[in-house]
């Protein structure tokens, strides 16, 4: 019985000639999901400025375990099509891609939910990352449960999700550590091949269920 509500949510979701997409948070909500002392909140064309100079000071940090579009990109470029790659996740529903905030507005890292998938599961895959000034101070666990209340939160709230997968590089300790700290678990059936840093790098899989 206590499910039904949910049910006819869905249902109505799914309707005939009613797009499948992740709802657009309204101007109150801009700020962005809470995430213990931070907020998640959306990537702007604002932020240009903003994601050019946090990626010139954090290039080998990030770029150690994020693609970046080619090598001899510049950071301005870079930050342009993180812009555009949120806007567009945004628009058709594929994405939500949110910057990790204090209360003064200085940005801590980073939450991406990419491959967003509505079928017999209902899913995504996620990246993530914090500034290298900021690593250590829990800021990363704080991100990433933020994203999972969002991810598994009803709609319209929240994106409905049933799973999400992580890939992790072996060698990248403290990404696992975090993982398995915000409630993730290892699965070998995910693991994969990733092109970073110029090269084809083993991922390990975890997932996290509602």
């Amino acid at each position: 019985m206590s499910q039904l509500p949910q049910l006819e949510k869905i249902k109505r979701w799914l309707s005939p000639g009613r797009p499948v997409r992740v709802p657009v948070m309204d101007d109150e909500a801009l700020e962005g999901v809470r995430a213990g002392s931070l907020r998640l909140r959306a990537t702007t064309p604002d932020d240009a400025a903003l994601l050019t100079d946090l990626i010139q000071r954090n290039e080998t940090h990030l770029f150690r375990w994020l693609p970046r579009p080619a090598a001899e990109v510049s950071s301005k470029q870079v930050a342009g099509h993180w812009i555009r790659l949120a806007l567009k996740g945004e628009a058709d529903g594929s994405a939500w891609r949110r910057l990790a905030v204090l209360p003064g507005g200085t940005v801590v890292g980073g939450v991406n939910l990419i491959h967003i998938e509505r079928g017999l599961d209902w899913q995504a895959d996620v990246n993530w990352w914090v500034n290298a000034e900021h690593s250590g101070k829990g800021y990363g666990t704080q991100i990433v449960r933020g994203m999972l209340n969002h991810a598994f939160g009803d709609m319209p709230t929240g994106l409905g999700l049933h799973k999400v997968h992580a890939g992790i590089q072996p060698d990248n300790a403290a990404s696992e550590r975090l993982a398995i700290k915000a409630g993730f678990t290892p699965d070998p059936a995910l693991d994969s091949r990733l092109f970073v840093n110029g090269e084809w790098q083993h991922h390990r899989g975890f997932v996290a269920r509602v």
